[in-house]
């Protein structure tokens, strides 16, 4: 009962715009759990500037997709519903970040996204061992799909306010080189 009271009010103020809350996930390289491509299907690592998109794709229908980029991610990339809550983290070498993930309704249960992470992580095209992603704490079959390929959560980022007046939660993550999160917000960052 009460954690069905405070999904709905998370959604309220989400909807409202005041508050986000995601959670930071985190893979080595070597914690990955390798996943094959499923029968019938295609993965396509495609390089697009400063980003690559890895593709799932069965005949000439995209299945699933995601988006990996490294260095600096933007907040207008990294947020779950309101853009003015996205939150920017600043990468170290060899880490990349998985943001819009999705997976056509239809193709949902086949492990498309766990899939598509072993590939990028086995691409030539991408030089990353560690892979993260946010999710939004509701979005239980997305975290249940990257902790399928070995990814843990490092933390919870908060995101709540609008406009200057913003007020931000993040973790202290523990990492080669240092990932540093919400370095360019408005308001006051709190780590814990």
């Amino acid at each position: 009962m009460f954690e069905n009271a405070t999904k709905l009010g998370y959604r309220i103020a989400v909807r409202m715009g005041l508050l986000e809350v995601t959670n930071l996930m985190h893979v080595h390289r070597i914690d990955a759990n390798v996943h094959g491509i499923p029968d019938g299907y295609h993965c396509e690592v495609l390089p697009q500037g400063d980003r690559i998109q890895v593709r799932m794709r069965r005949g000439d229908e995209v299945a699933s997709s995601m988006w990996i980029v490294t260095g600096r991610v933007p907040s207008e990339e990294n947020f779950s519903r309101s853009v003015h809550l996205g939150t920017t983290l600043e990468l170290p070498n060899r880490v990349g970040y998985i943001f819009n993930a999705s997976t056509d309704p239809q193709h949902r249960g086949r492990r498309l996204i766990a899939a598509m992470c072993s590939q990028a992580l086995d691409s030539r095209t991408i030089d990353v061992d560690h892979l993260m992603a946010s999710i939004d704490w509701t979005n239980q079959p997305s975290m249940r799909a990257f902790r399928r390929f070995g990814m843990q959560s490092v933390g919870s980022v908060w995101r709540s306010g609008i406009g200057h007046i913003q007020f931000s939660r993040v973790p202290k993550i523990q990492s080669p080189g240092g990932i540093e999160i919400g370095v360019d917000q408005p308001g006051w960052v709190l780590a814990l």
